[in-house]
């Protein structure tokens, strides 16, 4: 498996833990939360999860290959 492949499927782990709550809040207030309401709760988790898990992919990518980097200094 390759960096990139890893650091995607810890980006995705982040990902769904932090959606988990807003999805569970979600799937518990059905029949008593309105429509604009689950909109907006849907519109959340895409703003402040889905979207920025790119970014975290591309981190974890580039720790993932300064890792060599960081333990030859810590050896020096």
């Amino acid at each position: 498996m390759s960096d990139l492949d890893d650091a995607d499927d810890l980006a995705t782990a982040v990902a769904i833990l932090g959606a988990a709550g807003v999805l569970l809040t979600m799937t518990l207030s059905i029949g008593d939360a309105s429509t604009a309401q689950m909109v907006a709760w849907a519109t959340d988790v895409i703003r402040t999860i889905v979207v920025p898990s790119f970014g975290v992919t591309i981190l974890f990518w580039l720790l993932l290959k300064a890792e060599p980097l960081i333990d030859a200094f810590v050896d020096w």
